[in-house]
Formats: C-alpha cells, sequence, structure tokens
C-alpha cells in the first residue's frame, strides 16, 4: 500500500518566545465583533497576538470572516482557525445525542469501509485548482533576527501560490505552482499534503479502519447528524511516512499516528481525517499533523465525494547534521518553527482529451460537426 507522506523545510533560530494570548471561541467572536469597525491592519494586529484553544467549526469561521474589515484581518483570522485545527470544538457545539450502540457502531465502520473500497476504483479522471496559503511563526523574513530579539509567535503569511492538480488513472499529479510576488521553490511544493485525493483514502482503509477506531461523539451539520471516532495507528502497522526538515538524510520513515475520522453515516463517506504523527524525543520535527475536509463536488453530470481544503501543520528546526543523524551529543537546539499550508481545492472539471475530426482536404467542419471537450490543463505535471 503506497505510504501517506508529508514534507517541510524550515529554517529557525534560537531564541526566547513571546507567548500568545490564549481565547476560546466565545471569547473570539466576542472581539471579531469589535474588530469589524477597527481599520483592517488593527483588526489583524490583534488577532495575530490571539491563540485559539478551540477548534472552529466552518460554519463559524464562515460568519465570523463576513464581518471582518478586509483581506489582512482575514487571513489573519484563517491563521487562527488553522492553527486549531486539531483541538476539540467547544462543548457548546458537541450536542447531547446518545451514541449508537457498539452493533451500530461497527455497522457505521463497515459502510465506511464499503464505500471506500467501491469510491476508489470509481472515481474519475479530473483536474481542479490548489489554492495554498502560508503562514509561519518567528521573523517576518527567513533572515536571522538580531541577537536577543524574542522569537515572534504571532503567525503571518508568508506566500500565497496556486496550481493545478490533477487526478488521472488513480494517480495524482501537480502542475509547477504560480506563487505571489515570485517564483515558487522546491521547499514551497515540499510543504504540502501529498497524496489528498488517492493515497490518504488507501490509507484511510488499510490503516485507520483496520485499527478498529472507537466512538466518540456526534456533530452536527447543515446536512446533519455526522459521526466521529478516534484511532490510533501504531508505529508497526503505519503507512504515514514523515522525512527529515528540508529533505536531507535516510529515506522517509513511518510514524505511529492518531486523529480523527468523520464520515456520514448515511452513505459512509469520509468528511473529515485528521492523521497526528507520534514523535520521537530529540527529534528535528515536534509536530507533523494533516487535516483533510471533504463534501459534495459537482463533476460533469455526476456529483462526488471531493477534498474541499487541507491543512498541513507542522513544528520542525534547524536540522543538525552532527547530532540528528550522527547522534553526537548536543548541549542545545535551534528553535522549533511553526509552518502551516491551508490548501483550498475549487474549480473540478472532468478530465478529457481533445479531438475534432477534419474532412480530406482539411476544411474546418461546419455548424452541424460536433464540438469538443475544453482543453486539457498544461502538461509536464512535477508530482
Amino acid at each position: 500500500m503506497a505510504r501517506m507522506l508529508i514534507a517541510f523545510l524550515v529554517v529557525a533560530f534560537a531564541h526566547a518566545a513571546v507567548a500568545a494570548t490564549s481565547v476560546g471561541v466565545s471569547e473570539l467572536e466576542k472581539i471579531v465583533a469589535h474588530a469589524q469597525y477597527k481599520a483592517d491592519a488593527r483588526a489583524a494586529q490583534e488577532l495575530s497576538e490571539l491563540q485559539l484553544i478551540e477548534r472552529l467549526s466552518g460554519e463559524r469561521l464562515a460568519r465570523l470572516n463576513a464581518i471582518l474589515p478586509g483581506d489582512r484581518s482575514k487571513l489573519a483570522l484563517q491563521a487562527l482557525a488553522d492553527a486549531a485545527s486539531f483541538l476539540d470544538l467547544p462543548a457548546s457545539d458537541v450536542p447531547a445525542d446518545p451514541a449508537p450502540d457498539p452493533t451500530a457502531q461497527q455497522a457505521l465502520l463497515a459502510t465506511t469501509a464499503d464505500y471506500l473500497r467501491k469510491a476508489m476504483p470509481r472515481s474519475p479522471d479530473f483536474f481542479a485548482t490548489q489554492l495554498t496559503t502560508q503562514f509561519v511563526d518567528g521573523p517576518a523574513k527567513e533572515s536571522s533576527p538580531s541577537a536577543g530579539k524574542p522569537w515572534d509567535t504571532r503567525l503571518h503569511l508568508a506566500a500565497q501560490s496556486s496550481a493545478t492538480v490533477r487526478f488521472l488513472a488513480g494517480k495524482e499529479e501537480l502542475t509547477a505552482a504560480h506563487r505571489e510576488g515570485g517564483a515558487s521553490s522546491p521547499s514551497d511544493r515540499r510543504l504540502a499534503v501529498e497524496g489528498v485525493f488517492g493515497p490518504i483514502l488507501a490509507i484511510a482503509l488499510g490503516d485507520v479502519l483496520a485499527s478498529k477506531p472507537a466512538w466518540s461523539h456526534w456533530e452536527h451539520e447543515s446536512s446533519g447528524a455526522i459521526a466521529v471516532f478516534n484511532y490510533t495507528v501504531p508505529e508497526e502497522k503505519s503507512h504515514y511516512s514523515v522525512p527529515l526538515p528540508g529533505g536531507f538524510g535516510p529515506s522517509p520513515s513511518t510514524r505511529a499516528y492518531h486523529g480523527e475520522i468523520v464520515v456520514d453515516p448515511a452513505s459512509g463517506a469520509i468528511l473529515r481525517l485528521t492523521m497526528q504523527a507520534v514523535t520521537k524525543a530529540g527529534s528535528p520535527i515536534a509536530r507533523a499533523d494533516i487535516m483533510v475536509e471533504y463534501g459534495p463536488v459537482k463533476i460533469a453530470t455526476e456529483t462526488w465525494t471531493c477534498p474541499l481544503r487541507s491543512v498541513a501543520l507542522a513544528s520542525v528546526r534547524n536540522l543538525d547534521l552532527m547530532h540528528d543523524l550522527y547522534q553526537f551529543p548536543q548541549m542545545g537546539h535551534a528553535q522549533f518553527q511553526i509552518k502551516i499550508n491551508d490548501v483550498s481545492y475549487t474549480e473540478y472539471h472532468l478530465f478529457r482529451t481533445q479531438m475534432r475530426l477534419l474532412p480530406e482536404d482539411g476544411a474546418v467542419d461546419g455548424p452541424g460537426s460536433q464540438t469538443s471537450p475544453p482543453p486539457s490543463p498544461p502538461r509536464n505535471p512535477q508530482p
């Protein structure tokens, strides 16, 4: 079975950190309610100095985003919500509905396994637009800050890029990304989740469901109640790979991981999946977490459950070759840096080849001829 790969590249520096103010979702809503009357830059600054202790639901995020004064404050809210993607919802957002009995729970998971076995082979060839927004903490630019300057824990925008992702014959391909403010670099493409459209579903079937997930709770969305299960996958059964920062050293190693799998009880479709790696003491990687949200997407004449959004969150420090690879003693290490990729998937289209029949004399067909489908996306993808 294919391995799920998450890769990160970071440059970090050892400095004391300045703590952010921790707030819950209800407190955040009050802050945003006042921020809507302020200048965009001022609202963005206030939001960047916060840290959520609860996950912000998609509905709440959309409602708060709609009343903020401008793009900068909206980006600050997005970074705040992304950093909390792996936390629990506020208790008030979790309904008190009774849990299904053990037999019904197993039936739910069996429906999901059946859905995955059928959905993966039937998935059409398509292409979509992938929009990526990168956030980091630490210095505004990847250069060493002044000596003695505290580490800035506020998340700020690092880059934005767009690319075309294609899913052909069960394989995911990505074109070279166009980055705002300059050309893309290999490190831009490495801070991403690889395999959102294919391998992650195989891992959900082979790793996650095989680990016998335990019932957690119900959640409510506009479409109705959805079922949430917790799971843990040990290292010896894992296909979740985490390479060293920058791609140096040995090949990516599999890690134990845990997370949530959220399913539609009617169809068995996966609606949300989180994977949080279990890191090792002394490792240059303190966190390597991913989250993917799925929803209905119309492609041509059919509706499919496809990725809508993903978040990749890493906490990594500069690689120390002598210590991390060759196990030499080390008294201190560089500062861990947070890097987040928020990726949205839009503009899904069925992938078709273009064909047009011409008469022998080379004349263009008349009005009665068949029209060809839209052209395929750019070639030469970079997997």
